[in-house]
Parts: C-alpha cells; sequence; structure tokens
C-alpha cells in the first residue's frame, strides 16, 4: 500500500481563494417589491353577544320551528344565531340578519 501525501495547509488556502463566486449582472435579478409590502391589518369578523348570560354559545335553527327557536334566542341577545330551511318562504317571518 502506498501512502497519498495530504496537500499541505498553504496549498488549500490559496486554491480556495482563488476560486471567486461568478459575477451577476444586476439586469438578471428579478425587481421584487418587498420593501413596499405592508402586513394587513386582521379584521375581526366575530359577532359580539349582548346576553349578559355567563354562557357562550352558538345557535343554529333547523327548519320552521328551529328558524323560530334560533330567532327567539337572537330576541335575548344570543346574537350568534344561524337559520337553515329549504322553503324560502319559511324563512319570509324570521326576522335573523
Amino acid at each position: 500500500m502506498a501512502k497519498t501525501k495530504k496537500p499541505a495547509v498553504e496549498d488549500v488556502e490559496e486554491t480556495v481563494k482563488a476560486e471567486e463566486p461568478p459575477k451577476m449582472s444586476d439586469d438578471l435579478l428579478p425587481d421584487l417589491p418587498i420593501e413596499d409590502f405592508e402586513i394587513p391589518e386582521e379584521v375581526d369578523e366575530s359577532v359580539e353577544s349582548t346576553h349578559n348570560g355567563s354562557l357562550e354559545v352558538a345557535l343554529i335553527g333547523s327548519g320552521q320551528g328551529g328558524s323560530r327557536l334560533a330567532e327567539a334566542f337572537y330576541r335575548l341577545g344570543y346574537k350568534k344565531c344561524l337559520v337553515v330551511n329549504t322553503a324560502k318562504h319559511d324563512l319570509h317571518h324570521i326576522d335573523v340578519p
């Protein structure tokens, strides 16, 4: 087995110094509007209840009877209500936005 000679530290340093990174033209770099970017403010779209109770609930009224129950809770101040029905005329008299 023949021993291989390791390169001296000075030879390695000169090889590293001789290799320069390739130069890039400014025309090749993309123009990104990063400096103009602003973080959008978060908009709170939640519904505030006005019931003054200790429980926080949301109601889904389904059908004509369920819609009337949800409307009753809405009038009491539980503003997180949703009414669902397949017949539009059943919801005509329900006063929930």
